[in-house]
């Protein structure tokens, strides 16, 4: 007698397969069950699946985030590669906050300019990113610039001082472009990173 799956296999394959579904509730709730189950294999494998829907990858991209298991880095890392999977690979990435994970992630922000990601790079503590995001503060689009310098401000690094003071004087014109940023300039958040650092100098 050849043995079947197990019903607890049966129930994993059918959540693999419920990630394709086309609707995003479904897609979702099958993440988070998944997730609680830690089916890690099942969510790497359909982290690389060229056959599967985007949305399904980005949603078991979260899920590896929320189970916490580090075999998920390296996946996770190539996953920046697809355009519909890196932010979610990105969230991920900064919850599990493993140290193979920083330089690629600087990389991807030097080759994006993601705003979001100078935030993670701020977030993450660690200096090594400093030099992008000086960079990134000739960023033609003024939201990296913000992010840019609010992360310099975190990371409290005096590299960043001459920059940051620079653009306190050319970077004045608000962002109304944004909500979250609307009147907000450049020059304004660069002041409050000035400080940080200084006050961490003390």
């Amino acid at each position: 007698m050849v043995n079947g799956p197990t019903p607890n296999e049966t129930d994993i394959e059918q959540l693999i397969q419920n990630l394709c579904s086309s609707d995003r509730f479904v897609r979702s709730a099958a993440a988070l069950a998944l997730g609680q189950r830690r089916a890690v294999e099942g969510l790497i494998k359909l982290l690389d699946d060229k056959k599967t829907v985007w949305d399904a990858a980005g949603d078991a991209a979260w899920a590896l985030g929320e189970i916490g298991d580090l075999r998920a880095v390296e996946p996770l890392i190539a996953a920046l590669d697809h355009v519909f999977v890196a932010g979610r690979a990105i969230e991920s990435l900064e919850i599990l906050h493993d140290e193979r994970t920083l330089e690629p992630l600087i990389r991807y922000f030097e080759r994006t300019m993601d705003p979001s990601v100078a935030t993670v790079l701020g977030n993450w503590g660690d200096r090594r990113a400093v030099e992008s995001l000086i960079a990134a503060m000739d960023n033609p689009n003024p939201h990296v610039r913000f992010y840019a310098a609010r992360a310099l401000g975190k990371l409290a690094d005096d590299r960043a001082l001459s920059v940051l003071e620079h653009a306190i004087v050319h970077d004045t014109e608000p962002i109304l472009d944004t909500n979250s940023l609307r009147g907000k300039s450049v020059a304004y958040v660069a002041a409050k990173a000035i400080e940080r650092i200084k006050s961490s100098l003390e």
